[in-house]
């Protein structure tokens, strides 16, 4: 992305990114009755980062999988931030290009995207809060942002 935070927040807010529209996206899995029918499991990004073996057995759980300890770890070992940076050909997406210095994954801590949020423009800020309660009257579903 050529623009600085705030001009990105805008480009996203208008869908106007890789992938299209987030808020259409997360409104695709919400709806329950999508929800019935796939079976959704639900994961927060700060679950992920702080129960990593946990949430492994919660996903073969949903899966009916079957997994012996020594497999189960070394799944965990392979989803490391550290080994996702060092393997992008194999976690990133293709259908993004990075300018020079940047790469798809970033610090790997909760909350980095309210803190990005929170040093833009007042203005588009108040724009982000709009789009928001636009977008999802009854709030955001659970773990989405904090």
């Amino acid at each position: 992305y050529q623009g600085d935070f705030d001009d990105f927040l805008h480009d996203f807010m208008a869908g106007n990114i890789p992938y299209g529209s987030w808020a259409d996206h997360v409104k695709s899995w919400c709806n329950q009755e999508v929800v019935k029918e796939a079976k959704t499991l639900y994961l927060s990004f700060q679950e992920v980062t702080q129960d990593k073996r946990g949430v492994c057995r919660k996903i073969m759980k949903h899966l009916g999988l079957k997994v012996e300890e020594a497999q189960l770890a070394k799944i965990v070992g392979e989803v490391t931030l550290e080994n996702m940076k060092a393997n992008q050909s194999k976690f990133a997406p293709k259908e993004v290009e990075y300018r020079a210095g940047h790469q798809h994954f970033n610090s790997g801590k909760a909350g980095q995207g309210k803190s990005q949020i929170e040093d833009c423009s007042p203005n588009t800020q108040e724009d982000f809060k709009t789009w928001i309660r636009g977008h999802f009257p009854s709030g955001l579903p659970q773990g989405i942002l904090p």
